[in-house]
């Protein structure tokens, strides 16, 4: 349970697995209210003018937020972000935060009034199917919702310095809660404003959830704001440069739903009907692409700005087999259960059983194309971490205009559903085009990609598929032309466990190594920090996380005078204590105090075996390479979390006042961490980083006190002794 209640804390850190996962939990929160959104408008206003009118109304917005790098600002500012951590610049990045969000802020402001002025001609453009009335009415929709991308853009911004930092619950339910007020818009107002109602809440929600959950996020790690238009820091000409591609270029993947929006507005209701099965069509999407990219951006981007190139190319392909084959299986499920899962879902009110079998069929061809919308999403993201958009987005708008033909032709041969062919083929194109550049360019290599274990899903996923099909006839759906929930959900069982036993069995079949690798957290794929650890002890429970109760100070205390001499003669025992007993934050409350010029030493207690005090740092503070007197150390971090630098000493002379140094790896401490000093080779120094963005404090255990040290620095090559003072004795100033 202490676990589960890390992982969902504002200020846990993730690995890229549990990112995933949070990301995925959330984006599935998020559709099932996204869900009862749709529910909602199904049941109140059906696949009519009213609902055609509202879908398309956020065209406009849309293509503003995504020409005025709604989306570019956040992918594109990541990677920069991110470098800077690396680099250790937290003023560059603070700074160039500052610039994008003041600069582009204003951009945002005067493109939406500019809109807001120019709304009545394009969507007399855009759907020129569209009746008088509904022509006014979706005007009147597109300029309630325009003013919401200013906030999509600023918490957008706010959310990469989050992801950055590997904090992602504020960015995972800032969707959720903009869905929750569109929701509560049409419920509150619906009787008052009708089906603008639901814009109302569409902007209000975008104000409360993208960018004030974000905004909170950020406020709570530090992370400051001073408005400047600084337009020639090179920082923020280097973000104009990586994101002006993702401007000017059209990406099929974003003008895929203008482009269905556009030729489907001919039909009343058909834009509704495409809609709503494109919606549903994008949880998978959203959960096995948009969830993996995002989570996997920052770790992409930080093996790439580390020149882990192998490692870099490894992560993708790993990412693409795993996502790839996850949605080839899921799509064998989906194409069968496209009826009753559509049905179940939307059909009440004024959305009819004919209005669900039309959105059916556009679902079941749209299932077709899982696998390549989630995978173009992690190969995009391959090359945004690697500091190139400009390439991907050229070949993807080349691809986008080469389309539009083709949705013109399957339209007016084959009426709506030849658009849903027409998007398939679109996004195909895009991810081979993708794939094949990052392989040109040697950066992500095609050859290494899993493609025998991918052949297997494939295979799988299409005889688990027309099994499923199959036996789905046994429960017929329409009864006198009406639909049956018990039906439904009789059909979407029968077919679910005949799938999923299909699958099972064809998995083993074939001995696939799928089952295995998505329950595998590989090193390779989802990098940790400090991973490497020889020069402290760390025991192989530090690695899990388990429910441990903490104690007080006081209890540790009593803990460490039980212990005999020969205890501290060695390094095992001592540790396992700090790793077994991490002590509560609220009682070592008395005895801390905090410097902004320099850390503070607080001694707790003493005895002639050992003294124990906590360390305060402040943000950026270190200590001085620094040796430990031939004396034992052990180090917990109750609160927040510190890096130890390691060095070996190659040579020392302290008498002429000569060392020589070199690193040799750095360690993570957190409150799962404590460690050991080595003492064969214990020349280190604790650093709280800038890009940690909290205060932290250290438990230290000294066997035997000492009051001096021998200090080191190593670009220098000096050394000293140093005598060693507290800042507090017991609580009190000394």
């Amino acid at each position: 349970m202490t676990k589960l209640l890390r992982f969902f804390q504002p200020s846990h850190q993730h690995t890229a697995f549990s990112a995933t996962l949070l990301l995925i939990s959330a984006v599935m929160l998020s559709r099932v209210i996204g869900y009862a959104r749709d529910a909602y408008i199904a049941w109140s206003y059906g696949a009519g003018g009213q609902t055609d009118a509202y879908v398309a109304a956020f065209t406009l917005p849309d293509f503003l937020n995504y020409i005025v790098a709604g989306g570019a600002a956040s992918i594109t500012f990541i990677s920069i972000y991110t470098r800077f951590l690396a680099e250790k610049r937290g003023d560059d990045a603070q700074k160039t935060f500052s610039i994008i969000i003041t600069v582009m802020t204003a951009v945002m402001i005067v493109g939406t009034i500019l809109a807001e002025i120019f709304t009545p001609q394009f969507v007399r453009w855009f759907v020129k199917g569209f009746s008088p009335d509904k022509i006014e009415l979706c005007v009147h929709l597109t300029r309630i919702l325009l003013p919401a991308q200013i906030f999509f853009y600023v918490g957008g911004v706010v959310s990469a310095v989050l992801l950055s930092h590997r904090l992602f619950l504020f960015p995972a339910f800032g969707p959720l809660i903009y869905n929750v007020f569109i929701i509560l818009g049409g419920v509150i107002g619906g009787s008052h404003f009708g089906i603008a109602s639901l814009a109302y809440g569409a902007l209000i929600g975008s104000f409360a959830g993208p960018f004030l959950a974000s905004v909170i996020g950020a406020a709570r790690i530090g992370t400051g704001y001073r408005p400047s238009f600084d337009v020639m820091n090179p920082a923020f000409r280097e973000w104009v440069k990586l994101s002006v591609p993702l401007m000017l270029g059209v990406s099929l993947v974003a003008a895929d739903d203008w482009i269905l929006r556009h030729y489907a507005s001919n039909g009343v209701g058909d834009i509704t009907r495409l809609t709503f099965a494109k919606r549903l069509f994008a949880v998978p999407i959203a959960v096995l692409g948009q969830a993996t990219g995002q989570a996997s951006l920052p770790f992409f981007a930080r093996l790439f700005n580390e020149k882990k190139r192998k490692e870099f190319a490894a992560t993708v392909n790993d990412s693409v087999y795993r996502v790839g084959a996850a949605s080839l299986l899921a799509s064998g499920w989906m194409m069968v259960v496209g009826l009753p899962l559509i049905d179940l879902v939307y059909r009440r009110g004024k959305f009819l059983f004919a209005d669900a079998q039309t959105s059916a069929i556009y679902f079941f061809w749209f299932s077709l194309s899982l696998a390549f919308w989630s995978a173009q999403g992690l190969y995009a993201r391959a090359f945004y971490a690697a500091g190139d958009t400009l390439t991907p987005m050229a070949a993807v708008s080349v691809i986008t205009v080469a389309s539009l033909p083709v949705y013109s032709f399957l339209f007016h041969t084959f009426g709506v559903v030849g658009l849903a062919w027409a998007s398939d083929i679109g996004i195909g194109v895009n991810l081979v085009a993708l794939a094949g550049l990052l392989h040109y360019r040697k950066l992500v290599p095609l050859n290494e990609l899993r493609w025998w274990e991918l052949g297997k899903a494939a295979v799988v996923a299409a005889v688990a598929g027309g099994i499923s099909f199959e036996v789905a006839k046994v429960v017929p759906l329409a009864i006198s032309g009406h639909g049956s929930r018990e039906v439904d959900l009789i059909q979407l069982a029968v077919v679910s466990v005949t799938w999923a036993a299909a699958v099972a069995g064809g998995l083993w079949l074939l001995r696939s190594e799928l089952p295995r690798d998505l329950r595998q957290r590989k090193g390779a794929v989802y990098p940790e920090v400090a991973q490497v650890v020889p020069r402290y002890t760390l025991s192989a429970e530090s690695t899990m996380t388990t429910a441990v109760k903490s104690v007080s100070i006081q209890t540790l205390v009593e803990a460490l005078r039980q212990f005999p001499e020969s205890a501290f003669d060695h390094t095992e025992s001592i540790r396992r204590l700090l790793q077994d007993t991490p002590v509560s934050a609220d009682s070592l409350a008395p005895y801390l105090t905090w410097n902004r010029q320099h850390y503070t030493r607080n001694l707790i207690d003493r005895t002639p075996l050992y003294e124990l005090m906590a360390i305060c740092w402040e943000v950026g503070q270190a200590s001085s390479v620094h040796n430990h007197r031939d004396q034992n150390c052990w180090m917990a971090v109750p609160i927040g979390r510190l890096q130890v630098e390691n060095f070996h000493l190659i040579h020392q002379d302290l008498q002429a006042g000569r060392c020589r140094l070199e690193a040799s790896n750095t360690v993570e401490m957190n409150i799962s961490q404590p460690c050991a000093v080595d003492p064969a080779d214990p020349v280190h120094r604790v650093v709280n980083p800038g890009e940690f963005n909290a205060r932290a404090v250290s438990l230290h255990v000294y066997s035997r006190p000492f009051d001096t040290c021998v200090v080191y620095s190593p670009e220098q090559g000096t050394c000293g002794e140093i005598e060693l003072h507290f800042n507090t004795e017991y609580g009190k100033p000394k």
